[in-house]
């Protein structure tokens, strides 16, 4: 199942995250935050309620995707891996992840349109 997870302050949507969870592992899949109210601290606030929520439904993990290389290498990494890593937790390396395009014209089209930006 997914979740979708919300924060509003005076009818204005300030963060936003989208949780899969299957057999009690729930794996953070997407998040965007706005920078109006930055002082509230909103993606921490859902972060932090979603996995009291997770917890209390019996989910024995809440994977956050990648964080930057130990050796550092990545910089424009850091700053989500800081707020990652401020949430404690282990540092585990895993297989990465890849495309596999079934369109590859279409997928070509995206990835120069990509890389345009």
């Amino acid at each position: 199942a997914c979740r979708l997870g919300l924060v509003e302050y005076n009818g204005k949507l300030l963060a936003a995250n989208l949780v899969l969870v299957c057999n009690k592992q729930a794996t953070y899949l997407h998040g965007a935050s706005s920078r109006e109210h930055h002082e509230l601290m909103a993606p921490y606030l859902l972060h932090g309620e979603v996995m009291r929520q997770l917890k209390e439904a019996g989910c024995k993990s809440y994977d956050m995707w990648g964080v930057q290389p130990q050796d550092g290498s990545l910089k424009n990494w850091a700053g989500f891996t800081r707020f990652k890593v401020g949430w404690g937790g282990q540092y585990y390396e895993a297989p990465g992840t890849f495309d596999y395009p079934i369109k590859k014209i279409l997928y070509l089209v995206y990835r120069l349109a990509r890389n345009l930006r």
